[in-house]
């Protein structure tokens, strides 16, 4: 942040500046310390040096060798470069001897000693000596501290430098700490957790139900499993598109989240299809108990693409250890009880019971079976006529689907039901098409010109609406007119269908296809909504 990163500056800087002025005070004291000592030292050395001269010329004087002295005195001056002046005066003013030498700023730069001492007479001292060596030492020591705190300086300046580049790799290393462990949430949650609807993924449901298992069993406690399957869910889907289906999604989920204790687990299995995780569960009673707050959950209307929705379910409850004997058997159970349920009409849940193993077994093998029906062509149409009651004439016929298989007829109810919820259906689809157009170009070139075949469509409202083309081009190759093929479509796929089916439809219709309305008086029983559908023929259901 650049506030932060100024105030550090301010602070960093702030310490540097206080560095820098107690470098400079300790410098300074050092420096007058020792510039007192280097000045006392040179008067000790003077008066020591003196001392010794005047003990030197007394000798001299007092034998009376007076030429003695002053040679004595221009000597000392020779040999000692910093003496300046040695003089030496009687009392009566006469002078004994003298050395001078010129010194430049010997006014300022002198220490002068005068030791008065006896011989044959009285006599004065005078010796002095240039302080330029003691100065330029003292000079050369300012230099050196003053050396000293520049490089402190310096120094200083590196360390704030340092510190600061410091300070921001530490920053830089905890954010890229930060957004590394930020990621690994992230990785952790999207492996756990449903991207969408924010529920605990098919993983974590695994990992879950197998530690519930082991407490059930370890504490003596039942476990219930619920497997929940939304009805319907891909003719919404196809219908309306898959941002339509992923926001239906997310309220069917937070709908049901509401339904269940704390303790509970709600966790998207997959696609539309839902778990619920019952801990300590006492009995049926209150399983049941959820699953009705689940269907009421789920009724009100749901308003999607300006689409109003209505959803259900189809529950099928498993429960542990009556059911099952691991956590896989669980939910195998459960989803035996779910397809059991769909199969008793939707929209209601059902116990699991050991009977609902063999039927999910059949289930499978009619899947399998009906794969290797459409590569060996075990499928095949018949043809039911409908009659003219006034003139008894055969005007159409409808299309129906048959499966032989090893010389034994298959029930319609019991594959075709099973075919609509696979993906097997497309294909199917297309055989039927393209198989009664055969049929009938072939008896057109037989002669037979006014007898409509009607085509059932099953499945979700997008694939009828991706059919459609196909059967028109299939039309076309085979030489015959879109009014010799009818549609036959349920009273429920014409009502979820979407406007793309609709329209496609309706331009069939206009093409001079008929458009029938099957099983009328199963769902909404009502003529009003019909005049603004495509429909031609109303078959009535039985039950109506």
């Amino acid at each position: 942040m650049p506030g932060a990163e100024s105030g550090h500056l301010r602070s960093l800087a702030g310490t540097w500046g206080v560095m820098t002025l107690v470098a400079i005070l300790i410098t300074t004291l050092i420096f007058l310390s020792e510039k007192n000592a280097r000045l006392d030292h040179a008067q000790e050395q003077l008066v020591t040096e003196a001392g010794y001269v005047q003990h030197i010329l007394a000798a001299a004087l007092r034998a009376g060798e007076y030429q003695q002295a002053r040679e004595q005195i221009a000597s000392w001056g020779s040999l000692n470069s910093d003496t300046v002046r040695l003089h030496l005066t009687a009392d009566n003013g006469f002078v004994l001897g003298e050395f001078r030498r010129d010194a430049p700023g010997a006014r300022t730069q002198l220490h002068r000693i005068a030791i008065p001492f006896s011989y044959r007479g009285h006599a004065t001292m005078v010796l002095e000596k240039s302080l330029e060596p003691t100065y330029r030492s003292i000079a050369q020591l300012g230099w050196q501290l003053a050396g000293s705190v520049v490089i402190l300086q310096l120094l200083g300046l590196v360390l704030v430098y340092q510190l600061r580049r410091y300070r921001r790799q530490v920053r830089r290393a905890q954010s890229e700490y930060d957004r590394r462990l930020e990621a690994q949430s992230a990785l952790e949650r999207m492996a756990t957790l449903d991207a969408l609807t924010g529920l605990p993924n098919r993983y974590l449901l695994d990992e879950q139900l197998t530690l519930r298992v082991a407490e059930a069993e370890r504490f003596d406690r039942k476990l219930a499993l619920l497997f929940i399957d939304l009805d319907n869910f891909k003719n919404i889907n196809d219908s309306f598109g898959h941002e339509a289906g992923d926001k239906l999604l997310k309220i069917v989920a937070e709908r049901m989240s509401g339904c269940l204790r704390s303790y509970d687990l709600l966790s998207r299995f997959g696609g539309d299809e839902f778990v619920i995780l019952l801990s300590s569960m006492p009995g049926a009673k209150q399983i049941e108990h959820v699953a009705r707050k689940v269907f009421e959950a789920l009724q009100p209307m749901i308003q999607i693409a300006e689409r109003e929705l209505f959803v259900s379910a189809s529950i099928g409850i498993s429960i542990y250890p009556d059911d099952a004997e691991s956590p896989s058997d669980l939910l195998r159970t459960a989803d035996a009880a779910m397809y059991t349920a769909k199969e008793a009409g939707r929209d209601c849940y059902r116990f699991y019971t050991t009977t609902m193993n063999e039927a999910l077994a059949r289930r499978q093998q009619i899947e399998q079976g009906l794969r290797e029906a459409l590569a060996d062509g075990d499928l095949y149409l018949v043809y039911q006529p409908q009659v003219e009651i006034a003139s008894g004439r055969i005007c159409s016929c409808e299309a129906l689907l048959r499966w032989r298989r090893e010389g034994r007829e298959i029930p319609p109810g019991e594959f075709i039901p099973i075919a609509e919820q696979s993906v097997l259906m497309r294909q199917i689809q297309s055989f039927v098409i393209t198989e009664a157009i055969s049929q009938r170009a072939q008896w057109k070139r037989q002669g037979i010109h006014d007898v409509r075949i009607d085509i059932n469509f099953s499945g979700a409202s997008q694939l009828i609406s991706e059919m459609i083309p196909q059967l028109l081009q299939v039309v076309d190759d085979a030489g015959i007119s879109p009014a010799d093929i009818g549609i036959e479509l349920t009273e429920h796929t014409l009502i979820d269908a979407s406007e793309q089916t609709i329209a496609r439809l309706s331009d069939l219709r206009e093409r001079g296809s008929t458009i029938s309305l099957d099983d009328f008086g199963t769902g909404y029983s009502s003529l009003g909504y019909l005049k603004n559908l495509p429909v031609d023929i109303l078959k009535i259901d039985r039950a109506f």
